[in-house]
């Protein structure tokens, strides 16, 4: 459900950017480069929507990104 928020994001990056189609078609094709979404960094990979997803908690309305400690 957060995707039409990621997609305004990425309309709007491209948006303020001044992007044109094919500077577009070339950032999308692009894997390596990630935008920040809702709910973690999103990518395109063979024209699919990959995610790397942050664990977010939920509090009185608001979303806290949980950091992990590794020991």
């Amino acid at each position: 459900s957060t995707l039409p928020y990621d997609l305004v994001g990425l309309l709007n990056y491209v948006y303020s950017k001044d992007k044109s189609f094919n500077e577009l078609i070339s950032l999308l094709k692009n894997s390596q480069i990630k935008f920040d979404g809702v709910d973690g960094k999103f990518f395109f990979r063979n024209n699919m929507i990959e995610r790397e997803l942050d664990i977010l908690k939920i509090q009185n309305g608001k979303a806290t990104k949980i950091t992990i400690r590794e020991n």
